[in-house]
């Protein structure tokens, strides 16, 4: 799948990947992609909460390799 942006969380804990992931969809224009790489494991429960408060949703999730892959659709400014 392409993204229009990627984002590099790897290594970083709670709350600094959301906290990321917020400000970088802040940036995009609606209808872009995001893709998120990442490894803490409470990054799921919450970007997962942040997404149903309606900015953003995901299309796509996948695990490779211990590195958790999120790909968010902007649907809002």
């Amino acid at each position: 799948m392409n993204a229009n942006k990627t984002l590099d969380v790897i290594g970083q804990s709670c709350p600094m990947p959301l906290l990321k992931t917020k400000k970088q969809l802040k940036n995009m224009e609606e209808g872009e992609t995001l893709k998120v790489l990442a490894t803490d494991p409470s990054y799921y429960g919450d970007i997962d909460k942040f997404c149903k408060s309606g900015m953003a949703e995901i299309v796509k999730y996948q695990i490779f390799d211990g590195v958790f892959i999120f790909y968010m659709k902007k649907i809002k400014k």
